[in-house]
C-alpha cells in the first residue's frame, strides 16, 4: 500500500476476503490515504467490514452490493 500511494495511485480495487478488505481500509485511513475504493459485493458486509474500521471511515467508498443488509434496521 505504501508503494501505491507513492506512485500516486488514486483508486484501489479490493481482491480480498472481507477480514482482509477490512485491514485495507483500515491501513489506509491511517495512513490517511484517501484513493476511489471498489469493493466487490463479497466482501462488503456492512457489519463485519464497515463497522469493524468506522463507519466514518468507510464514507465514499463504492460496492457493487446489491442486496439489503438483514442486520440495518433502516
Amino acid at each position: 500500500m505504501l508503494t501505491l500511494q507513492a506512485a500516486g495511485a488514486d483508486v484501489l480495487f479490493h481482491a480480498a476476503l472481507t477480514k482482509f478488505s477490512a485491514q485495507v481500509l483500515a491501513k489506509a485511513n491511517g495512513l490517511g490515504w484517501k484513493p476511489l475504493q471498489l469493493i466487490p459485493a463479497s466482501t462488503a458486509s456492512t457489519l463485519v467490514t464497515m463497522d469493524s474500521v468506522g463507519g466514518e471511515n468507510a464514507a465514499g467508498i463504492l460496492t457493487t452490493q446489491f442486496l439489503k443488509d438483514p442486520n440495518d434496521p433502516g
